[in-house]
């Protein structure tokens, strides 16, 4: 992290690059609550597509909730450099988490005994992810995603936008583009689609939005989300469509995304 955002960090009451391994993105920012002090964690993912982003993304959001009296964090976690694995993301985060813990309790002697997980886009999918596939060391209560991919079958993903790109960056890299779906299925999940599609696993409560004009994301993931929640009627679920949005929130839209807001910060009132 640059000095230039680190002291953005400072300045919104967080503790930059705290180390959670070895390597350069495996850093986390944390948030300290001030008032109304709540032993409740908010982990924000960043977005970018698996190939881009930063934990600074977040900023905002991580300052808004330790306002609200949570600790908040934003995780950097490894972006497709070669081989991407959201499976392997989720392993990232839970160190991330283990971390998060023993800092809190190091420094303030609190102990963290449930979080939410919430992320935009990539960030996304491995906040469902995490919330639904790993044994978290602070249980997982909610997760909160916005324009979430949400299964990575590479036959429905073939000529959307993203598919197009990781292709792009592929050719870019020398490597031939024989079988464009199985490339796609090894170099953004690691070989297995399944294992990063969130309706492989058995939810949690989930929020999420969906651009109805999204190219970036295809529909079919908004429909699969809806078929795959609506079937487990015991799982609190809530989503907004976003009429005129695509893949970030148009000025049309932004009632409801406010509304949607308003609607999380009763949600982790009710299940955190």
């Amino acid at each position: 992290m640059n000095i230039k955002d680190k002291l953005k960090v400072i300045s919104a009451g967080g503790i930059p690059d705290i180390s959670y391994g070895d390597g350069e993105v495996q850093k986390l920012d944390l948030y300290i609550p001030k008032e109304n002090r709540k032993n409740k964690l908010i982990l924000f993912i960043h977005g970018g597509g698996f190939v881009s982003g930063d934990k600074i993304d977040a900023l905002s959001y991580c300052k808004e909730y330790k306002n609200k009296g949570y600790y908040a964090a934003s995780v950097g976690y490894t972006l497709l450099n070669g081989i991407a694995n959201p499976s392997l993301n989720c392993l990232e985060i839970a160190l991330a988490v283990a971390k998060i813990q023993k800092y809190v309790w190091d420094r303030d002697k609190v102990y963290l005994d449930s979080m939410a997980t919430y992320g935009v886009s990539a960030g996304s999918t491995l906040a469902l992810l995490y919330a639904y596939k790993m044994d978290s060391v602070i249980p997982v209560r909610l997760a909160v995603g916005k324009v979430p991919p949400v299964t990575f079958n590479p036959e429905l993903w073939n000529g959307s936008l993203y598919f197009d790109g990781v292709m792009n960056i592929l050719a870019e890299k020398g490597i031939p583009l024989t079988d464009k779906e199985k490339l796609f299925e090894q170099y953004v999940c690691g070989g297995d689609w399944k294992s990063c599609s969130l309706v492989c696993y058995s939810p949690k409560p989930t929020m999420c939005t969906f651009g109805l004009l999204d190219q970036v994301v295809p529909q079919f993931n908004r429909k699969t989300m809806i078929e795959k929640m609506t079937a487990n009627p015991d799982i609190p679920f809530c989503y907004v469509d976003l009429p005129h949005s695509g893949h970030g929130c148009s000025d049309e839209d932004v009632p409801l995304e406010k509304a949607f807001n308003a609607t999380v910060d009763e949600w982790l009132i009710k299940y955190l």
